[in-house]
């Protein structure tokens, strides 16, 4: 831990001392400067680096060389993007601000090496997967900055985020029984049984669900209810950010059929419904989710006895979960989850698949 000390000379000038223990030879080091911020600044820099003034050194002359920092490098490339969502360019700036920023954002692009991109992204403390979408933040950027000609090469290019070590404490999926579900759906208020109905029964996203009009409501041949999903809530991270837009894939733009016993179950909060209506408000408005999950999900699970902790993301899983129990076939599920590929399907939910090896065996008999 580095220390500052102000000493007063005899001529009445105040010097400013930083003072630190080099961590190899142990021996206690100090260095002097004529203003407190240098001072503050120099020790800030002695904390980032581990106390070893090499690397300070190092450190100081790529940030204080010529050319763009890494920050302004980002800056950039995120303002020139079109055709990006809302949300999704805000998500990018907030991972650039807090996982880029600090780290790298004041060495300049020109000094940034290889071995600095992967220390960076190997002391990252974010899954895997948030660490790639970090990575790619970082990486496009520098690719612009190859493309207009700021930068010889992109040193991000090819870095891999560290692969994920399972230790048993990550976030597993709840999967609720049949019976559990019915406790959840007999305990919700009134106002919002119609949509944990359909969340419960559909495996729709609560974007998705709380995004849908009674345009996109229709009735099949054998008297089920059809939904058209087109749309979805976004958000850039407020709770006042809200806005629809298209729902997460190509592949979400789908139709999902309830039921016949769920489409009678959903009906009675589905009349008076016009084309351009919400199917599900509260107040003439649309349910946030922040509202949906306090007046309705805790409340419900709660009074349902449920005591094993699932969000309300869990009954997408549930509903996942029992497809493929029942004998639904894969690339069937996740069509109607709207996945992106069946890959995702394949890695989310193919541990619940425990007997397609045995059955796939024994047609062979």
């Amino acid at each position: 831990m580095a220390s500052l000390r102000e000493r007063k000379l005899k001529n009445g000038i105040t010097r400013y001392v930083a003072i630190w223990r080099d961590p190899e030879s142990k021996k206690q080091t100090s260095h002097p400067f004529d203003t407190k911020q240098a001072a503050e600044q120099f020790i800030a820099d002695l904390e980032a680096n581990g106390h070893q003034l090499s690397k300070v050194i190092d450190y100081v002359n790529k940030r204080e060389g010529d050319g763009q920092t890494v920050q302004q490098v980002i800056e950039e490339h995120l303002a020139q993007l079109d055709g990006v969502e809302k949300a999704t360019l805000a998500k990018n700036y907030a991972m650039a601000r807090k996982h880029i920023y600090p780290a790298l954002g004041e060495v300049r692009a020109q000094h940034l090496t290889r071995a600095d991109v992967v220390g960076w992204i190997n002391g990252l403390e974010v899954s895997p997967k948030t660490a790639k979408n970090i990575h790619a933040v970082l990486s496009s950027s520098l690719n612009t900055a190859v493309r207009e000609g700021n930068l010889n090469t992109n040193v991000a290019y090819g870095v891999k985020p560290p692969k994920p070590i399972f230790t048993g404490a990550e976030f597993e999926a709840v999967f609720l029984s049949k019976f559990e579900l019915e406790q959840i759906i007999e305990h919700t208020p009134k106002i919002f049984k119609g949509l944990m109905i359909l969340l419960a029964n559909t495996g729709l996203r609560y974007g998705e669900a709380t995004a849908l009009q009674g345009k996109d409501l229709s009735t099949d041949d054998d008297g089920r209810l059809v939904l058209q999903v087109r749309r979805a809530w976004k958000g850039t991270g407020t709770k006042d950010s809200m806005y629809l837009g298209e729902p997460k894939t190509r592949q979400s733009r789908r139709a999902v059929t309830l039921s016949r016993s769920s489409s009678a179950a959903l009906r009675p909060y589905l009349t008076g419904v016009a084309a351009d209506d919400f199917l599900f408000t509260i107040n003439g408005r649309f349910i946030p989710h922040w509202i949906f999950r306090d007046q309705a999900w805790t409340t419900s699970l709660k009074a349902a006895g449920i005591t094993s902790s699932p969000r309300i993301h869990d009954l997408r899983h549930s509903h996942a979960s029992a497809l493929l129990r029942a004998g639904v076939p894969m690339h069937l599920v996740s069509r109607r989850l709207g996945h992106s590929s069946i890959k995702t399907t394949v890695d989310k939910y193919g541990h619940l698949m425990t007997t397609d090896d045995a059955t796939a065996a024994d047609l062979l008999d």
